[in-house]
């Protein structure tokens, strides 16, 4: 049986190169001031600070899947591969 999709569905991409992570900079920013209980742990600038300082040099790729409802984006999801290992 198919089941029709709503129309506020999320639709999924995702970000694996520098430059599209710092693309979703504005939209990152919003999400984390929209959030009821946010953490520093989870601001752009904070995982920014780990990619260029950590995960970068050490030969990981990023994998941040980004969801967005009608075009505004509503889940950030960061990730790295590291010896294809996700974490």
């Amino acid at each position: 049986m198919v089941h029709p999709v709503p129309t506020n569905a999320l639709a999924f991409d995702i970000a694996e190169s520098p430059s599209a992570f710092l693309a979703l900079e504005k939209d990152w920013r919003d999400l984390f001031t929209r959030a009821v209980s946010p953490s520093y742990c989870q601001s752009f600038d904070w995982l920014r600070a780990a990619w260029d300082n950590v995960a970068s040099g050490n030969g990981c790729k990023l994998h941040i899947v980004v969801g967005r409802r009608e075009g505004r984006v509503v889940l950030i999801w960061p990730l790295i591969i590291d010896d294809w290992q996700v974490r």
